[in-house]
């Protein structure tokens, strides 16, 4: 969805999905545009954030915020700022460009409620009965399983037996 033009029919799905407990994140600048309209108060109504433009610029800027339920994070050097506050039962995430890393959507899913198999930046895919994992560098990974398995590592033959985490060493490419 292109968020920077946001037509009505969109703000209603939107509006459906701001509740039991989801999680909607927004970069730049979401709904600034509705038609040929351009406005704050659409991108505050979209986002539950508040915009102003500050003198001699064109692109509106998130306004600090003093509510408590807003807070503001970023992982990392080099990684945008994301400030994520709550409504009762959905919450809005809020960064002013899409850099927040690998470490930031991780992040943003993890407080979603979305199962992460790893923390490592590695290749991952994952069904209910195969995971594939493709390491980035050498090293320790632990892999969290979202049920109790039994596991059989087809390239080397190790079997795991009723498990839900694995602690397994790989090498670079592995």
């Amino acid at each position: 969805m292109n968020c920077y033009h946001v037509d009505q029919q969109q703000r209603d799905a939107i509006s459906r999905w701001k509740q039991s407990g989801k999680h909607l994140a927004w970069f730049g600048t979401p709904g600034w545009f509705l038609g040929h309209s351009r406005s704050l108060d659409q991108m505050e109504s979209l986002t539950g954030f508040r915009f102003h433009i500050p003198p001699d610029e064109t692109t509106p800027v998130r306004l600090p915020d003093s509510e408590s339920t807003t807070q503001e994070w970023s992982i990392g050097p080099g990684a945008a700022p994301v400030a994520t506050r709550a409504f009762g039962d959905w919450t809005s995430h809020y960064a002013a460009e899409p850099a927040i890393g690998s470490a930031g959507f991780r992040r943003l899913a993890e407080e979603a409620g979305v199962h992460c198999f790893a923390a490592a930046g590695d290749v991952l895919y994952a069904n209910e009965s195969l995971l594939v994992l493709h390491a980035a560098d050498s090293g320790r990974r632990e892999i969290r399983l979202p049920v109790t398995a039994n596991v059989v590592d087809l390239v080397k033959g190790t079997e795991w037996t009723s498990v839900a985490r694995l602690a397994i060493q790989l090498e670079m490419a592995e």
